[in-house]
């Protein structure tokens, strides 16, 4: 669970760093991940949270917690579309 954690902590550290977000994920929205998370996990069965989960999770629950850039809505980025681009920027963990 800790490596889970720490990618957690990664994408929303990586939202705050990109020139796409006026406004990246705060702590309080990566707890809010994680809470779905473990709710996804317990609904596919499972006791404990997979990087998938968080994958399957971050553009519904983040999206709505960060703001696009203007520049980034000029040149016709979604927030969708940037959140996408974190989650395969970042590395998940193995497992």
């Amino acid at each position: 669970m800790e490596s889970v954690r720490r990618y957690v902590v990664a994408l929303t550290t990586a939202s705050r760093s990109t020139a796409d977000l006026f406004l990246g994920a705060s702590p309080r929205a990566g707890l809010a991940l994680l809470a779905a998370a473990r709710v996804l996990a317990l609904l596919r069965g499972r006791d404990y949270v997979v990087p998938q989960d968080i994958k399957d999770l971050a553009i519904r629950v983040l999206s709505h917690r960060v703001i696009l850039s203007p520049e980034a809505r000029m040149h016709g980025k979604t927030t969708e579309s940037v959140l996408s681009d974190l989650l395969n920027s970042v590395p998940a963990p193995r497992g």
